[in-house]
């Protein structure tokens, strides 16, 4: 503690808060609203440029589009199945009417596609479609030429999923708060029972698996990575045996900030929602933008295909950009919301006046910007890693280009977090927080690691189990329909999607309890006038997490 004092002296605290020596330093934690100002209006000129960018184009891309192109499919010329076709200048086979022939009848032997009134003998009719040839030998089946509409139109079974696995968390965030110990030492157990069953099963299917069988490399694929990590988890099992106890107090303390603001459950719910109509709208414009293409002949052979340009291809990636950004800037705003509420409730104590709402107000009046050009940072170096990438054909490079920039790419996105934190607490601008912070970490980087190091295993091994219940659930719910494996596979998206952001308010909370210990330790010596604001187990849970460490 004497250390982290002798660092963030109390000039430098006014340094770092802008302050004159002769303005008062006794003050409020989080900075009251009436305090702050605007922060990192940088963020909303990049976030304008781009918007300038993207638009002209957007709108050119779109202008040019013909959804009816994928509703109703074309023929070998262009013209569009079920509707009356324009003129298109230079081409003499365009501008059939195909009003009474809605289905596009493609022979799979040599690609040819035309305009039918109904599929003839030998064909298998689909979605608008007639799949067939002459001589057709039937490889080409409905199922596999139509699986992801097949696989839609199983959307209110994926809706139930999505339900079941959002009760198993929310069931798993009430364990925490009132039975941490038994869901601590259960979730251990019952890891590492489930990781030993899924590798016996994997390895019996390896063994009913006949030699030559093609699904038999990937059984056996499937059964070394299930040992391997079954392997894994047994040894930090073992190594953590005797440190579980710290990870029931650091989570009773964490799920005492949780249910002191029930409502902050819900944010990762609205984030999920508002990054889901992002990634809709991503699939939507992405689709349009699809069509948005100019006839080519084939090689003088009177067929003609759609022909992206270079616009619409720079619009695709550009659109595909500014998505990513979004995506990182709501998960900041839900981490500033959830960091500024947490703050309060350490700082001011139990119980609160809307301390979400606070935060919340504080967060989009104030700090939006500094959110913004946090997320852009991390989103300008997956571009970058996403360019070296694909400049680099040797796989060995690949790997080691993927390796750095990733390290780095998770150190920034640790640093914003951590700056999104002190942000929410100081009002300050995003690289000045991020200073601070770091400075925070690097003091107190024992107690970092321990909290990393008792934490992290607990809680991946519980979005493990949640996963694997929820994705048996969902098999066990596919069981009966023709294709059960894809389903299922998006069905595990689904729910990782799920699992990851709503345990995000639990790990948030954690980072935040512990950045707010860190400038509890800084601002205060636990005398009378200045007495410590962290609770007591939090503060008993911070000094055996040292011990440990120490003694480690």
């Amino acid at each position: 503690m004497g250390t982290t004092s002798s660092i963030l002296r109390e000039q430098e605290l006014n340094e770092f808060r802008k302050l004159n020596p002769d303005e008062e330093t006794d003050f409020e934690l989080p900075i009251p609203p009436e305090k702050r100002k605007l922060t990192d209006k940088k963020g909303f000129v990049i976030f304008g440029i781009l918007m300038l960018i993207l638009v002209p184009f957007m709108i050119y891309t779109l202008v040019k589009s013909d959804i009816r192109r994928i509703r109703h499919g074309i023929d070998s010329c262009g013209n569009i199945c079920g509707v009356k076709n324009s003129k298109v200048s230079g081409v003499e086979c365009s501008g059939q009417d195909y009003t009474n022939m809605p289905y596009v009848k493609v022979n799979v032997l040599t690609n040819e596609k035309s305009c039918t009134d109904e599929c003839p003998p030998g064909y298998i009719q689909g979605d608008n479609s007639c799949y067939g040839g002459d001589p057709f030998t039937g490889d080409v089946s409905i199922e596999s030429v139509d699986l992801w509409v097949y696989c839609l139109n199983l959307w209110w079974k994926f809706i139930i999923i999505a339900l079941i696995t959002t009760v198993l968390c929310s069931l798993t965030l009430i364990l925490f708060r009132y039975f941490p110990g038994v869901l601590v030492w259960g979730v251990s157990i019952l890891s590492l029972i489930v990781a030993i069953a899924l590798t016996g099963i994997f390895w019996w299917a390896v063994t009913q698996t006949r030699s030559g069988d093609p699904d038999k490399p990937g059984f056996i694929a499937l059964a070394l990575i299930s040992t391997i990590f079954t392997i894994s988890i047994t040894i930090l099992f073992i190594f953590l045996f005797r440190k579980l106890q710290l990870i029931i107090l650091l989570y009773k303390e964490t799920t005492k900030a949780m249910f002191a603001m029930p409502g902050i459950i819900f944010l990762p719910i609205l984030t999920l929602v508002l990054q889901l109509l992002v990634l809709a709208l991503l699939v939507t414009t992405t689709t349009f933008m699809g069509t948005s293409a100019e006839l080519k002949e084939i090689e003088n052979s009177g067929n003609y295909f759609y022909e992206t340009n270079g616009v619409v291809k720079f619009t695709m990636v550009f659109n595909v950009v500014v998505t990513i950004w979004a995506l990182q800037f709501f998960a900041g705003c839900q981490y500033m919301v959830i960091a500024g509420s947490v703050g309060q409730w350490f700082f001011k104590g139990d119980p609160l006046k809307a301390p979400i709402a606070t935060s919340f107000t504080n967060t989009m009046r104030f700090h939006l910007g500094t959110i913004a050009f946090g997320s852009f940072i991390i989103t300008l170096v997956a571009i970058i890693k996403a360019l070296i990438k694909s400049l680099i054909s040797n796989a060995r490079l690949r790997w080691l280009v993927d390796c750095c920039c990733g390290n780095i790419e998770a150190l920034l996105k640790f640093l914003s977090k951590n700056a999104y934190v002190e942000t929410a607490i100081y009002g300050q601008s995003f690289l000045r927080s991020g200073r601070r912070a770091a400075k925070l970490l690097i003091t107190n980087l024992g107690s970092v690691i321990a909290i990393n190091y008792v934490g992290d295993f607990i809680l991946a091994m519980t979005q493990f189990l949640i996963l694997a219940i929820s994705t048996a659930i969902a098999y066990g719910i596919f069981l009966n329909e023709s294709f059960v494996v894809l389903p299922t596979v998006f069905a595990f998206i689904l729910n990782l999607l799920i699992v990851l952001i709503v345990f995000s308010v639990f790990e948030t909370i954690v980072d935040t309890l512990f950045i707010c210990f860190c400038e509890d330790t800084a601002l205060n010596d636990g005398s009378e006038s200045k007495p410590f604001k962290m609770t007591t187990g939090f503060k008993q849970f911070m000094d055996k997490s040292q011990q440990v460490y120490e003694r480690n």
